[in-house]
């Protein structure tokens, strides 16, 4: 029995691209699982540290590759009430979790972690579509308004 037989084979066709709602959520789908990371590490005790690779050419025409670390900000803070409030953002602006409200709120750090994996599912259902939109809209809007 060959190796190869245990697998399915099928013919592919590539999607030239793909529809611009699930581009954003797979943006904010990678955003989210940063989040989920640092959160992880805060549980820990550690702080989460990003590396970036950034290809620089040098005097003499070589390209080198360097590992920078990348800032990343928590999406939570402690509000007044002593709770964790989550909010959720697509480039600089909130996204709607629920009519009106753009946070989610939290009493541990344990407790953030699962919310923001729930966020995760979400997007990638497509639950958030709507607002997701809304606000790519309003960005593209105000990109536009700056080159005209």
């Amino acid at each position: 029995m060959s190796i190869l037989s245990e697998l399915k084979a099928v013919s592919v066709v590539r999607p030239k691209s793909q529809p611009s709602i699930v581009i954003r959520r797979n943006k904010l789908i990678s955003k989210l699982h940063d989040q989920l990371m640092c959160v992880q590490a805060k549980i820990k005790g550690e702080e989460f540290i990003q590396t970036k690779y950034v290809t620089l050419k040098k005097d003499s025409g070589e390209r080198v590759e360097l590992a920078k670390q990348k800032r990343l900000k928590p999406w939570w803070f402690t509000s007044e009430s002593g709770n964790l409030t989550f909010e959720l953002k697509y480039g600089s602006k909130k996204l709607e979790v629920a009519k009106g409200k753009t946070g989610i709120e939290a009493s541990t750090l344990t407790e953030l972690e699962k919310a923001v994996e729930t966020l995760k599912k979400a997007v990638a259902e497509g639950e958030l579509d709507d607002s997701l939109n809304s606000v790519a809209d309003i960005i593209s809007r105000r990109i536009h308004k700056r080159t005209n």
